[in-house]
This record gives C-alpha cells, structure tokens and sequence, in this order.
C-alpha cells in the first residue's frame, strides 16, 4: 500500500490514456487495448482487454517529482513484491512510463513497454 504522507501531485499526469499492449510471453492475455485513468487522491481506474482475468480494481499511484509508484496487480500477477516505480514523461498528448525500478515483469510490461495517449 502507498504511504497516505506521500503527496500525490499527480496533476502533471491526471487523466485518461490508451494504450496497445503487445503479449508477454508469461502473460500473453494482457495483449489489446488498455485504459489507464489517472484520477485525484491518488487512484489509478484501470480497464483492461477482455481477455484479461486478472485483478485491476483497487489499484493506487503515486507521483513524486518525475517519478510515480504503483501497486498495479499487487493482487495477483505481483502479489508480495514491492511497488512499481516509474519515470514518467508527459509530452502534449502522450504519457510515457519507463522503469525505474520494478520486479513484477507483468507490470513493466503492461505500463513500460506501452505508448500511452490521451483518451476520451
């Protein structure tokens, strides 16, 4: 869980992306087009392909200067590892999120390896 101290400046990011996720060789049902909404208070809204069975409800972020965490699939694909943390570059409508430091290879693969755009 993130830390409730740790602000939440997430208005540099806020907001709602797509993004085409390629098959992982572990996880190939995470391929197809993915939603990430990034809202206030620190709650990241997730809508993942139909072929996707896995946990996204309940996921959280956090920005920090140029740097967000994330517990995205914490519930199951990353169950016991620490949270993600990603650099994060805004550039007009596009949002891209690159590994910082992150053991789960199914969250780095979903928000790492994916060019994000704003969505309506």
């Amino acid at each position: 869980m993130l830390p409730a101290k740790t602000p939440t400046a997430s208005v540099a990011i806020q907001g709602r992306y797509a993004g085409q996720v390629a098959a992982l060789p572990t996880v190939p049902e995470v391929a197809g087009r993915w939603v990430l909404e990034f809202k206030a208070g620190g709650v990241l809204t997730v809508t993942a392909p139909p072929t996707y069975s896995g946990v996204v409800s309940g996921v959280l972020y956090a920005v920090q200067g140029q740097e967000m965490r994330t517990d995205l699939f914490s519930q199951d694909r990353c169950a016991g590892q620490p949270l993600g943390r990603y650099a994060v570059t805004r550039t007009g409508s596009r949002l891209a999120l690159m590994a910082v430091d992150d053991p789960c290879a199914a969250r780095v693969g979903v928000l790492g390896a994916t060019a994000w755009t704003v969505a309506p």
